[in-house]
């Protein structure tokens, strides 16, 4: 099940898989980088 994949704050349905991964992925490092930099805690690798 695909659900809705957002890039760079514009909505868009994955018509493939690959798609989706990627913009998951951007998705998640974004979100990733906003909180370290929001609450000063170490990225954690």
């Amino acid at each position: 099940m695909m659900g809705k994949i957002y890039e760079e704050g514009r909505g868009g349905i994955a018509t493939d898989r690959e798609k989706a991964q990627l913009w998951y992925q951007r998705a998640a490092a974004k979100g990733e980088e906003r909180a370290i930099r929001k609450t000063g805690m170490p990225r954690a690798d």
